[in-house]
């Protein structure tokens, strides 16, 4: 069945405290992870506008919500979170946030097969350095657990 003839409750299916109680450890795992990819030193808008754009690749209502706040929380301006679906068209956007934003795409819509190409690594090593592409790689994996875990129980959207 295609999904435009399926139809879906947008009831949540799970709180987060039931999703954990079934995998004791995971959520304390998760807030490890993103412990240490603050400790890397990446920039939080940065690192914000990446979470944001994996979240809205991946349908992630709740991560949406959830990033969107922390963005403004950081001064991130409203224009530049409206045009973040378009960021490549957008000149708003700074070559340091639009190589983050690749490698964001990249990484999230992971190709099928053999993984990703060297140029696009390149490219990315290049404008952040390996340790740069290591650190948002390891932060992308992280937010990308979470936006799966988002998404297939439909966690409810907070409020923004």
């Amino acid at each position: 069945m295609s999904r435009a003839t399926t139809t879906m409750s947008l009831e949540p299916r799970l709180s987060v405290e039931g999703i954990f109680d079934h995998a004791p450890g995971a959520l304390d795992a998760l807030r490890s992870i993103r412990k240490a990819v603050e400790e890397t030193g990446l920039a939080p808008r940065l690192l914000e506008l990446a979470f944001l754009r994996a979240s809205q690749i991946n349908g992630c209502a709740f991560c949406v919500g959830h990033h969107l706040k922390d963005a403004r929380r950081l001064g991130v301006p409203d224009r530049l979170l409206h045009l973040l679906p378009v960021w490549r068209e957008a000149p708003d956007f700074s070559s340091e946030e639009r190589v983050v934003l690749g490698w964001t795409e990249t990484v999230t819509l992971l190709p099928t097969g053999h993984g990703i190409d060297d140029a696009a690594y390149r490219e990315a090593a290049e404008a952040l350095g390996e340790a740069g592409v290591a650190r948002l790689t390891i932060a992308l994996g992280y937010i990308n657990a979470w936006n799966r875990i988002g998404a297939v129980f439909r966690l409810p959207i907070p409020s923004f």
